[in-house]
């Protein structure tokens, strides 16, 4: 599985975080660019799962790994809790 696509949105995350941790240091600075980093951070974080489903996708459904895609684990024996 080409997982390049995932590790790039990784690193574009990584990015803004250290944007946003470099404007924190820098107080006296404007707040906005604190926001604008922390909007970005959070659209590259966000799409890192869909951009994985994409590439699991992209596989033979014979290749494709058995995930459960949903946020909330289901639990043995017991009804998935949402």
């Amino acid at each position: 599985m080409d997982l390049d696509r995932v590790k790039k949105k990784l690193r574009e995350a990584a990015f803004f975080l250290g944007k946003m941790q470099e404007e924190e240091r820098d107080r006296l600075g404007p707040k906005e660019h604190f926001e604008f980093y922390l909007s970005a951070f959070l659209a590259a974080s966000r799409s890192v799962e869909d951009v994985f489903k994409s590439a699991i996708n992209r596989e033979p459904p014979e290749n494709r790994p058995k995930y459960n895609y949903s946020p909330y684990p289901v639990r043995a024996g017991r009804a998935p809790l949402i």
